[in-house]
């Protein structure tokens, strides 16, 4: 069965995919490649990388889980974990909350430095985190989850040296400075501070 998408349905749009809202299933969402021949190897890659982290039995709890492809009348789209706050609204990015939740800034902040502990601990690679795809999940209490939801995976055509552990820690820890230096920029500039 093919699922209709329309604009009403869109969440967002990135350079290589767009976001659309499952249209039966809230706690889903749908993303569509442009089409161009990146964006197509992207999602490959992705979807991929995504299945080798289910076989690995990695914790989940920082990562929109990845549910397989599905056909749409926009083509092949890809079912991802919808990232919902308790009240049904969209979860904004750490970004969003860096700029508008001030007095909670140094409490993000740990959660956001606690990230590269996830990362190196479950061997976790990423390409492409900032603090716009990464998103703060609020649930009942007030209490925030930070979940990635774009940029996991590897995008080197050579990525075998990351099978050992001793190169893929050094790869996340590069990487990861690359995420807290682009923050920090973000957090520095007069955009954020007023």
């Amino acid at each position: 069965m093919q699922i209709e998408l329309n604009n009403e349905l869109l969440i967002g749009k990135g350079t290589r995919r767009s976001c659309y809202q499952h249209p039966n299933d809230a706690s889903l969402c749908i993303k569509i490649s442009t089409g161009t021949p990146n964006s197509i190897k992207q999602q490959a890659r992705e979807s991929h990388y995504y299945r080798a982290l289910e076989k690995r039995g990695v914790d989940f709890r920082h990562l929109a889980r990845y549910e397989g492809p599905i056909e749409t009348n926009l083509g092949t789209g890809h079912l991802y974990e919808c990232i919902i706050d308790h009240d049904g609204s969209y979860s904004k990015s750490l970004n969003h909350y860096l700029k508008t939740h001030k007095g909670q800034r140094d409490e993000l902040m740990l959660k956001f430095s606690n990230l590269e502990g996830y990362l190196l601990d479950y061997g976790i690679l990423f390409y492409d985190l900032n603090g716009g795809n990464i998103i703060c999940q609020k649930d009942a209490q007030g209490e925030l989850r930070l979940v990635m939801i774009d940029g996991i995976g590897e995008v080197i055509s050579f990525s075998f040296l990351n099978f050992f552990k001793v190169h893929r820690d050094k790869t996340i820890k590069r990487r990861w400075q690359r995420v807290v230096n682009q923050v920090n920029k973000k957090l520095n500039s007069a955009n954020f501070r007023s």
